[in-house]
């Protein structure tokens, strides 16, 4: 039987590069699961002529070695906070830089558009946070309450699936944000996840809350405060958890080159060195699996007959995320879009170099964001936006099922964008914007400020 490669039996692994095209050796860590890929070595052809009494035309030479391609991965939530997710080389490759917030409290007298902190140097500036925002709705606790069910002393009003925030013991020094999985109206408890750190005591008090993104626009590291927009609904709570946060972001710095190794149906091991990223597309679309497209240029290539033998992966368990139950916020507002689309696209200037086989470095030299969305023509207010020039934030949460509790949130913020057009279509008899917009340039000395986040 021919050993045939087959699609399903390929594996890649990818790794950043330390050094521009120098292979940084993969191991069974750098795996990651595709939802499909495109990727093959070429060279360019170069033809010449030459006159020598026939009128036979000259075979083209190869000239310098490329390797284009593209990798579609299906997006997971990371499952655990302060943890980058499957795919983290791609997305720090296509943004340009990966800042990890550490885990903080919410200090004494916060506002919705000013935060204290422990400690401000745990964040950084475009850092996404997670807050948990109260509401009037209180519970007591009553004894005998463990880290994953919480007795209490009425239950009348909850719901599976609520937001509450739980004190850990007294509640003076960590208050978490927990989803409630169960509850036993005749025992008057409720199951929650994630668990708690610590037990609650007795006759503290539980809330109902919601949990809302925003960025961090600034930081005093003297006063330990954190300045964010877009401003939240109402202030949190002290002490309310400020969970940790892998945050992809631009930088004035290039994009950090990548190395894969491909090995094609288990049959021909391939590497591809001095990748980096053209584009990358980023789609929400209603009850559809939401599958980032990076596309990229390499400089050099390798084949060689081999199988996979780097060891077993370890993945998480999460699933891919299918863009329901989202929050889709622009302009301040709530929108019922159906589709939303973010695209980052690179421009990289090719270094060539006589010394090498073509190309000596390839060169970010500029970006551009844009992207579209769509919604029914309920108002006139995206297009006024669109007249007045007004600048808009859009924020995206997503999460598995909808969760976004500790580990499930996926967050994109694009915090200036403008309307460029906002055609009135047709959708099955109803009228609907179709929105396309850019990014807002950044100040001087900085860059855009769009950031995604896993938390």
């Amino acid at each position: 039987m021919a050993n045939e490669a087959l699609v399903r039996k390929s594996t890649l692994a990818i790794k950043k590069e330390l050094l521009f095209n120098a292979d940084p050796v993969a191991e069974s860590s750098n795996v990651i699961r595709v939802a499909d890929f495109e990727l093959d070595g070429e060279y360019d052809q170069e033809s010449y002529t030459e006159i020598s009494n026939t009128k036979d035309g000259t075979p083209e030479l190869r000239g310098a070695s490329k390797a284009p391609g593209n990798i579609s991965i299906n997006m997971r939530a990371s499952g655990a906070e302060g943890t980058a997710p499957e795919g983290d080389v791609l997305y720090e490759g296509s943004f340009g830089t990966k800042k990890t917030s550490t885990a903080d409290v919410v200090g004494a007298s916060a506002s919705t558009a000013s935060i204290p902190v422990a400690d401000a140097s745990h964040f950084h500036v475009n850092d996404v946070l997670a807050c948990i925002i109260p509401t009037v709705t209180t519970f007591t606790v009553d004894s005998g309450s463990t880290t994953t069910t919480i007795e209490l002393t009425s239950v009348t009003g909850l719901a599976v699936g609520d937001i509450v925030q739980v004190p850990n013991g007294d509640g003076t020094a960590l208050i978490e944000a927990v989803e409630i999985t169960g509850i036993n109206a005749t025992d008057k408890n409720i199951t929650i996840s994630p668990a708690v750190t610590t037990v609650p005591d007795a006759a503290t008090t539980v809330k109902k809350a919601s949990i809302e993104f925003t960025r961090v626009t600034a930081l005093d590291t003297d006063t330990d405060t954190l300045t964010v927009s877009p401003a939240l609904s109402a202030a949190p709570d002290r002490y309310t958890d400020l969970r940790s946060s892998v945050n992809y972001q631009f930088s004035l710095s290039d994009l950090p080159s990548f190395w894969i190794d491909l090995w094609r149906g288990d049959v021909v091991h391939e590497s591809y060195g001095g990748n980096k990223i053209d584009s990358l597309e980023l789609n929400f679309e209603t009850g559809k699996v939401i599958v980032p497209k990076f596309s990229f240029n390499g400089v050099s290539f390798n084949k060689e007959t081999g199988s996979y033998g780097l060891g077993a992966p370890s993945f998480n368990d999460e699933v891919p995320v299918v863009a329901k139950n989202m929050r889709v916020l622009i302009g301040g507002s709530s929108h019922n879009c159906d589709k939303f689309s973010f695209k980052i696209s690179n421009e990289i200037y090719d270094d060539k170099d006589l010394t090498t086989n073509g190309i000596g470095q390839k060169i970010h030299t500029a970006r551009t964001v844009e992207g579209s969305f769509s919604e029914l023509y309920r108002s006139l207010a995206i297009y006024t936006a669109f007249k007045n020039d007004t600048q808009s934030t859009a924020v995206i949460v997503c999460g598995r099922d909808g969760k976004v509790t500790a580990g499930n949130a996926i967050v994109l913020i694009v915090p200036a964008m403008r309307y460029i057009k906002t055609p009135i279509t047709k959708d099955n008899n109803l009228f609907k914007y179709d929105v396309s917009y850019k990014a807002m340039n950044g100040l001087v000395g900085s860059e855009d400020a769009a950031v995604l986040a896993f938390l």
